[in-house]
């Protein structure tokens, strides 16, 4: 028979075991979240392209490889055709946090810093070699830490959009700036854009990407200003008769994160984030440049005449008119002559 004493210290032993058992079983079921594990992400991907335009390929791009880095931690939805976001309401909405993650030109980007207003002007850039080197160079590294401190999102790319000509169903050759006098030109609705339009001579019409179409078959509008990849995935070439090629924008966006999205990443997460958009760069330049080279021959076969600007004329023409308008008061002159030089090598 135990005694009162063995019995009571029985007890005690029994209840510190339950005791650390307890705490043993919370400490491994209890949630964790360490740096290399995180949380979970969906991100909402909004684009106002069509599934065939190059920017899905990024697009594409960056969701493959952001949810294989991350083991499916970070998982991306692709939303195309302005289903979420109009053009002009992307940036609100990511910088809101409305929206995670989208594609943004550095004209709406201006509304935010004005110094980018001189990247968004006409002719800053030569080529596509002359912009990957600028953009690649430590003028590119500190132009997005300015975006982030500035513009309230991450960019995470500056990927080639490509080279803006102008599409018009017009029949008359558009060889000058003077050719442009009585054109309606549509351009996106923010300053820098309708600025750009207007240094080309037109005079410019502000309009919702997904409305251009209409416009243009029904002569609302005389032209609209696209790189080829626009042109051909949104059918434009049908109800257009020429493709002038004034090269006026050699055109770089990037690809935005949300800053509410980015502060609650870890380290971990973000450096994964940050790779899949050079991913996304690659893959965006890769099919812009592939369709540059093909559909000028395309163009033709449905009938567009492709006609050869004097871009000289442009060039002057479109510098005089942002320098007349006092438009260049928010450029940085000597960054800006050091791009103009860079231009030399290419």
């Amino acid at each position: 028979m135990f005694s009162k004493k063995s019995i009571l210290l029985t007890m005690a032993i029994l209840m510190v075991f339950s005791c650390l058992v307890f705490s043993i079983s919370y400490a491994a079921d209890a949630p964790t979240e360490s740096a290399e594990e995180g949380m979970q992400f969906y991100l909402k991907f909004s684009l106002i392209e069509n599934e065939e335009h190059p920017s899905a390929a990024g697009a594409r791009a960056f969701k493959e490889k952001i949810e294989e880095l991350s083991g499916g931690q970070i998982q991306v939805e692709l939303f195309f055709n302005s289903t979420l976001f109009t053009q002009a309401g992307t940036l609100p909405a990511l910088t809101s946090g409305q929206l995670d993650i989208s594609y943004l030109s550095k004209q709406l980007t201006a509304t935010l810093m004005p110094d980018m207003e001189m990247f968004a002007s006409t002719y800053m850039f030569k080529n596509y070699e002359h912009m990957r080197a600028v953009m690649d160079s430590d003028i590119g590294k500190e132009l997005a830490q300015r975006i982030e401190d500035k513009a309230g999102y991450i960019p995470l790319d500056f990927h080639y959009s490509g080279n803006r000509n102008i599409n018009s169903r017009t029949e008359d050759p558009i060889m000058t700036p003077e050719d442009m006098a009585d054109i309606i030109l549509r351009m996106p609705d923010s300053p820098t854009w309708i600025q750009a339009g207007e240094s080309l001579g037109a005079k410019v019409t502000p309009l919702a990407y997904a409305e251009v179409y209409t416009a243009l078959q029904t002569g609302t509008i005389d032209a609209q200003d696209n790189p080829v990849t626009g042109t051909y995935t949104s059918k434009f070439y049908e109800v257009t008769k020429q493709y002038s090629l004034t090269g006026h924008l050699v055109d770089f966006a990037m690809l935005g994160l949300s800053k509410k999205v980015w502060d609650k990443m870890t380290e971990q997460q973000q450096e994964w984030v940050r790779e899949a958009g050079l991913y996304c760069e690659e893959a965006f330049d890769a099919a812009v440049l592939k369709m540059e080279a093909e559909m000028i021959d395309f163009f033709e076969g449905e009938g567009l005449t492709i006609v050869h600007p004097d871009i000289d004329a442009f060039r002057e023409h479109s510098y005089n008119y942002y320098v007349s308008n006092g438009l260049t008061s928010n450029w940085n002159m000597e960054l800006y002559n050091q791009i103009q030089a860079m231009a030399d090598q290419y």
